[in-house]
Parts: C-alpha cells; sequence; structure tokens
C-alpha cells in the first residue's frame, strides 16, 4: 500500500513512494468525494505489494468446483461501486435496467495440434478460445481435443456477437498446460496465468482488463480457474 492520506490532490504517493501529481475534475463534472483511511483514491486501495506479482481480481475468479476463491479486503469492498458484480467492481459497466438481461458466454482456452492450410503448416502447442458447450458436445475435453489432433475437428477463431447496449459477461475457464514446451521454435516458458482483452466494450479497467496494467489486478486465470468479466458493447 502507498500512502493513504491524499492523492489526486497532489499530496499523495503511488505504492512504490512516486508523488501522485494533481489532477482536477473537468469543470462539467462533480468533485470526486474527499479522501479518507478508506477511501484513499486510486490505487492505493488495491491489495497487492510493491515489487510482487499483482494480485488476481477479488470475487472474479472461480476454482474448479464454481467457487468463490479471492474474497475481497475491507479496504477493497469499501471503494466498490454500488452495483457492483464479478468483474465490475470498481465501475459500474452494465445500466441497473440491463441487469436481468445479461449474456452469458462459459469459453475455455485449451491446447492441441492446429493444422492452419492445406500444405500441412501446423502448431503442437497451439492454443484457441472455444465454447464450453462445443468441448461437451464430445463428452470430456480428451475426446475434444483428440479429434482436433486427428484433423475431425477444426478450430476456427472465436467471435462474441452482442448487440449495442447488452450486457455481457464471459466467463474464461484455464485449461491449458502450465507450460509451452522448448521446440526449434520456442523456449521453454512458463505459462500459469492467461486472460483476454476485449476491445470497444465498456469494462473494468482494474479488474477486467485482461492483463496487469499499472497497478491493476491481473485479471487472469491460472490452471482450472475461471476468470469472469463482465462488458458492455458499445457499438454494434
Amino acid at each position: 500500500m502507498g500512502d493513504p492520506s491524499g492523492g489526486e490532490d497532489g499530496t499523495g504517493k503511488y505504492p512504490d513512494g512516486t508523488p501522485i501529481e494533481r489532477l482536477l475534475p473537468l469543470k462539467d463534472r462533480p468533485c470526486p468525494p474527499e479522501k479518507d483511511l478508506l477511501h484513499p483514491g486510486y490505487p492505493n486501495f488495491i491489495n497487492g505489494e510493491y515489487g510482487e506479482r499483482p494480485l488476481q481480481p477479488p470475487l472474479g475468479i472461480l476454482d474448479k468446483n464454481g467457487n468463490n476463491v479471492i474474497y475481497p479486503t475491507l479496504l477493497e469492498a469499501a471503494n466498490f461501486v454500488p452495483n457492483f458484480a464479478p468483474g465490475a467492481l470498481y465501475s459500474e459497466t452494465c445500466p441497473c435496467k440491463c441487469r436481468g438481461k445479461v449474456k452469458v458466454f462459459e469459453l475455455a482456452v485449451v491446447q492441441a495440434d492446429i493444422v492452419y492450410n492445406r500444405y500441412g503448416w501446423h502448431d503442437l502447442q497451439g492454443r484457441f478460445f472455444v465454447l464450453k458447450e462445443d468441448i461437451e458436445r464430445h463428452g470430456i475435453l480428451e475426446n475434444y481435443l483428440e479429434k482436433v489432433n486427428c484433423g475431425k475437428i477444426r478450430p476456427e477463431p472465436l467471435v462474441i456477437r452482442a448487440n449495442a447496449g447488452d450486457c455481457v459477461e464471459i466467463r474464461l475457464t484455464n485449461l491449458l498446460p502450465e507450460f509451452i514446451e522448448e521446440s526449434p521454435f520456442q523456449m521453454k516458458t512458463l505459462t500459469d496465468i492467461i486472460g483476454f482483452h476485449i476491445h470497444l466494450v465498456k469494462f473494468d479497467t482494474i479488474v477486467s482488463d485482461g492483463a496487469a496494467n499499472g497497478w491493476n489486478n491481473i485479471a487472469g486465470a491460472r490452471k482450472y480457474e475461471t476468470l469472469i468479466g463482465a462488458f458492455t458493447q458499445t457499438r454494434s
């Protein structure tokens, strides 16, 4: 944590001790509430330790049984928006009138031998997104991957479609090995956490960005975990 005594007024500090420059709201916008110990201003309410790997977002990670893995600290919870939801804790991304009409997409990311063209170009450790229902149609994951590996299933780029104004929840399950193995084209690399980033949608950048930018949480799932992201389609 940084200094909780101030922030955008020019008196606060980031967790690494760097001063936070003064930032004033636009003239047609209301002033933010005054800071106090429970509301120290961004990013000093985010749980984490400077110099360490960022933490996954609270309420946004499920285990393989569908149970929440991470609960918020009191400081984090004090800074949630009133109508918070998993994947949208600090920004309200879905209008209240649409909350009962959220479109939920269950995805997985898997690894198989992907053939790219008729010349046989392929990647033995190809990784791709797939709807969970497509996997379940073949019984278990091993059955699905075996059919991909032998050419009975040809994976295609996954496209999520939504109308302008739709509220979308994406649940992404990590079914990848924790390493990409060494090959003539690849060093052995740890890939123990995965996420996704979507353009042209409204989302909470702290918990649903698909990465770990700045002081934000790392929006990713470890092996067999499921990451919850919440979005609003802003363009058709």
